[in-house]
């Protein structure tokens, strides 16, 4: 209980100096460790994490064609030995990684593990500045992507399945984690994934809960002192 609070109490610091974006309507999908607290971040865990996707509005219940996006930074990809999940045979590793270069995933069709990605609507992507800021990334680093078929469908009921991250040698292990899916009830629906989690509705994986809170704490000092200066 004390280290939930402590959590909290941190990210909503570091929250303090993050631009606040407005709602996304089809950011419905909610992909977090299990029995986690709402943040307006992604929700920190180790690997293995014990993970539940849901859908959050019962209006866009249920959602079908259901992917995963893994995002990291250079060094955590270079030494991805593995990514996987006890409801999936895929195997993710380095090689299936991308750079960041646009928004991602595709909108078009093809590529992906575990199965057929069908493509993606333009206002369900995730921006390269965004994704470097949940990673806590500069403007210059490089990020890489990539993406996995997980599960037919999803409802308002959550389906629980454990994320197992291997990357031994990565000197600070982030690999942030997104879902993505289809929803056939929205208009001018035409069969790519129109659905999405929001960042507060995520996944940070890292090695060690309590060094990565440490870092985030450094960070939400410098931009409050930032802030008081500005003042």
């Amino acid at each position: 209980m004390k280290l939930r609070f402590v959590t909290l109490l941190i990210l909503t610091l570091a929250l303090s100096i993050v631009p606040i974006v407005k709602a996304d309507p089809s950011a419905t999908i909610r992909i977090v460790p299990v029995g986690a607290d709402h943040t307006g971040f992604a929700i920190l865990t180790e690997s293995p994490a014990d993970l539940q996707i849901n859908v959050t509005s019962p209006a866009h219940s249920p959602i079908t064609d259901v992917w995963l996006l893994f995002v990291a930074d250079e060094d955590t990809k270079t030494h991805i030995t593995s990514i996987t999940t006890n409801i999936t045979s895929w195997t993710v590793d380095a090689t299936h990684f991308a750079l960041v270069t646009d928004a991602v995933p595709p909108q078009g069709p093809g590529g992906g593990v575990g199965g057929t990605y069908p493509g993606c609507e333009a206002y369900d992507q995730y921006q390269p500045g965004g994704l470097r800021g949940q990673l806590g990334l500069g403007d210059q680093d490089n990020i890489y992507y990539t993406y996995a078929y997980l599960i037919d469908q999803i409802t308002t009921t959550p389906t629980m399945f454990t994320l197992t991250v291997e990357a031994p040698g990565a000197s600070e292990m982030k690999v942030l984690v997104l879902a993505l899916g289809y929803n056939a009830q929205l208009p001018n629906a035409s069969g790519k994934l129109n659905e999405r989690s929001p960042y507060s509705g995520s996944t940070l994986v890292v090695p060690q809960l309590s060094t990565f809170l440490l870092v985030v704490a450094s960070f939400s000092a410098l931009g409050l002192y930032a802030i008081r200066r500005k003042k």
